[in-house]
């Protein structure tokens, strides 16, 4: 028996992010995967087919949507949108300095910037249209903010994606941190819903794919330099302070502190830490 679709719903379903990729995707898709942090062919990666533009879920996905969006301020809504927007590194830095150790800040730039050829081949293979793409077809007012960073097609959502990636990452690094890792990522992915720039659907696959990356995600070598940071202050390796009058935790006191204090620490590791907690009190 023949599925019989109306003429709307066929036109609808047609409807993608872009007929082609712009010059500049279309470059960095033929250009080979570098392969350095992580091993993984986008075309292995784990499937999930997003719901078709016709039908109710995204119709529902867009009404709920818009409904939290009219709920908040357009300035609070900008806010949310810009903490993640361009570098989400803030709250996973804030997390592991916090808890004493070591944030491969560099390390994971470098990461985020090769998954992100990765993401990209994913995303054209579905094509999806983004929210705001979608909801004036649908008859949906949608308020989004227009960001450069929402200029690919929606499925899966990139920052969900490499959100996950890190948090995966840093609790192989740190495995007691992994639930506040996890609610971090979980908070760059809601920041793009409130954005009105992906569907939910596109956040789920996006952690899907974060975590399939993060399984084929090299850590030999950053787990080494992980170990050699923690024996060192200002790169060079020292032993602790074990003069008389021990370093104790003192009143607002927290791990990093404690270590700076404990070993032989330079000026600079004073200031940038004073310098992360001033701008954490600010944000």
């Amino acid at each position: 028996m023949r599925f019989i679709q109306s003429f709307n719903q066929f036109e609808l379903d047609r409807i993608v992010y872009a007929t082609s990729p712009t010059k500049k995707h279309a470059k960095r898709l033929e250009t080979q995967l570098l392969n350095d942090k992580i091993v993984a062919d986008p075309f292995d990666a784990p499937v999930v087919i997003p719901p078709v533009n016709s039908g109710v879920d995204t119709y529902a996905d867009l009404i709920n949507m818009s409904c939290m969006i009219d709920g908040i301020s357009e300035q609070d809504q900008a806010k949310l949108v810009e903490r993640y927007d361009e570098d989400f590194h803030i709250d996973f830095e804030r997390i592991v300095k916090e808890a004493g150790h070591f944030y491969p800040k560099q390390w994971l730039e470098e990461l985020i910037d090769e998954s992100s050829d990765i993401i990209l081949h994913i995303k054209y293979k579905f094509n999806r249209p983004r929210p705001y793409q979608l909801a004036p077809v649908l008859g949906v007012e949608l308020r989004y903010d227009d960001t450069n960073t929402a200029k690919t097609p929606s499925f899966p959502s990139g920052h969900s994606a490499q959100a996950t990636l890190i948090a995966y990452v840093l609790s192989e690094l740190y495995p007691e941190l992994r639930q506040e890792l996890y609610q971090v990522a979980d908070q760059v992915a809601y920041s793009r819903y409130i954005g009105g720039l992906h569907f939910s659907t596109d956040l789920e696959y996006g952690r899907i794919i974060g975590d399939w990356l993060g399984e084929r995600t090299r850590l030999k070598g950053l787990k080494e330099t992980i170990v050699e940071q923690n024996q060192t202050i200002a790169g060079k390796f020292i032993k602790p302070n074990n003069l008389p009058n021990p370093t104790q935790v003192g009143q607002g006191e927290d791990a990093r502190l404690l270590k700076i204090r404990q070993y032989k620490a330079t000026m600079q590791d004073y200031k940038e830490y004073w310098d992360d907690r001033i701008n954490q009190n600010r944000s």
